[in-house]
């Protein structure tokens, strides 16, 4: 009768490891200045004053501020929307495939520190060639009358996390096990 475990001759068993890995990730962060308030409530409803490009995960980012709304049924609020730049190096990108990409809205305190969390947003979407944000951000009353506009200026901080461009891989982890 064969001795089951442990006799002798018996070999160990093979071990080998493989791991699925992902895109990777990579954040970044813009700060969008309004400096001289004020002078932005004379754009029409609808209109938007557009940020410098910025760069997070290898594309090449702006944000739209609609001082007045984004459209007439929210005309009383500030909109506040991100927006991929399509360029040469993301053909790809208007033809289908996209960036997916989380991103954080935030009003910060009068000393730039601190996100005000009442005025803090987040979402997730993959940009081909639109944006994506948000429509009622803050209201202009309630920003107005709150100590967060100041000298007639104020910070909103957008928190960018894109996944890497890329496809999933398979790596062969066999030289990580023990014994092998």
């Amino acid at each position: 009768m064969p001795i089951i475990g442990g006799g002798r001759g018996e070999r160990e068993p093979s071990r080998s490891a493989s791991a699925i890995v992902a895109a990777s990730t990579e954040s970044g962060q813009h700060l969008l200045k309004i400096d001289g308030y004020s002078g932005t409530k004379d754009v029409p409803t609808g209109s938007h004053i557009k940020s410098r490009s910025f760069r997070v995960g290898g594309h090449r980012w702006h944000i739209c501020y609609y001082p007045n709304g984004c459209n007439s049924t929210c005309s009383d609020f500030i909109s506040i929307f991100l927006k991929l730049d399509l360029d040469d190096h993301n053909v790809n990108v208007a033809h289908g495939h996209g960036v997916r990409a989380r991103f954080t809205f935030s009003l910060l305190d009068y000393g730039e520190k601190k996100p005000v969390p009442h005025y803090t947003f987040s979402a997730e979407h993959t940009f081909r060639d639109d944006d994506r944000g948000f429509r009622t951000f803050i209201r202009r009353d309630e920003l107005e009358k709150s100590e967060h506009l100041k000298h007639d200026r104020f910070t909103i901080r957008c928190d960018l996390t894109v996944a890497a461009t890329g496809e999933i891989q398979t790596m062969d982890l066999s030289s990580q096990v023990p014994g092998t």
